[in-house]
């Protein structure tokens, strides 16, 4: 269909009210309408992505895609290689990937307890909202480039420079940390892992950690949702590798909070 032939929002709001022709609510409207705006955005993020991967097949860089769709290449590369839906669905699988023993079994109610928590992760993660969620995501590609097999805070910290759009890499920035510099360090410290970068990489404790804080930070805050700055704000609250790496850089933890705390209320 042509760009010129694209539905109108007279016509969609048409479509929601045939939906209701026979019964229905200006309330029961609210509800599909809101359900129909999550199931075209799907389908936009499907639609560019779809084409994404038609340019990476025919040789292009995610140097140039990403300069056509107006980010750096690691945003491009990070949004794209998990598409938007599939980050839900590859995360909440990993979290509740289930083995329950059956009745009778000794280890039945400790694998039970396990899953409780998994769900409770899971339930946890609906809050984040699409750009924590691609850094969650890109923390694995960060991992896997490095060849390292584990998801550590020094992933985290990485992925959420890549997002350079967001409050927690322009807070960062602000403070003169950047990803190509970060990254440097760790490949100094660290080095390059020998694991394969396909499978699955278990996030290491103080990562879970980082993570559960973001939600701890985003109540603090009185909000309703984990963006990329409650995920830093969780990643500098602990004890782990990343504040140990941006101390190297001569960041504190009380400089980061100050600056994210700034840009919130600029907001």
């Amino acid at each position: 269909m042509p760009a010129n032939e694209m539905p109108t929002l007279e016509e969609l709001i048409e479509v929601v009210n045939l939906q209701t022709t026979y019964g229905g609510s200006d309330l029961d409207r609210i509800t599909i309408a809101e359900s129909m705006s999550y199931d075209l955005g799907r389908l936009a993020d499907q639609l560019t992505d779809h084409f994404v991967q038609q340019a990476r097949a025919a040789g292009h860089s995610w140097a140039e895609i990403g300069k056509q769709l107006g980010m750096s290449k690691q945003g491009a590369q990070q949004r794209y290689v998990v598409t938007g839906g599939d980050t839900d669905e590859a995360l909440v699988s990993q979290m509740l990937s289930l083995d329950i023993p059956p009745q009778g079994d000794p280890d039945r109610a400790r694998a039970v307890r396990k899953t409780l928590s998994k769900v409770k992760e899971a339930l946890h993660f609906q809050r984040f909202n699409t750009a924590a969620r691609q850094v969650v995501v890109g923390s694995q590609s960060e991992a896997r480039e490095l060849r390292h097999p584990y998801i550590g805070s020094e992933h985290l910290l990485l992925a959420l420079l890549a997002a350079e759009k967001e409050p927690a890499a322009r807070a960062l920035a602000s403070l003169g940390i950047v990803r190509d510099d970060a990254l440097a360090r760790i490949r100094e410290e660290l080095g390059t892992g020998t694991a394969p970068r396909t499978g699955h990489l278990p996030f290491k404790k103080e990562a879970r950690k980082a993570l559960e804080l973001a939600l701890r930070e985003s109540i603090r805050l009185g909000h309703n949702y984990i963006g990329t700055e409650h995920l830093l704000l969780g990643l500098v609250r602990g004890s782990n590798r990343a504040v140990t790496l941006l101390g190297g850089m001569g960041v504190t933890p009380d400089q980061i909070q100050n600056q994210v705390t700034e840009l919130i209320d600029k907001k």
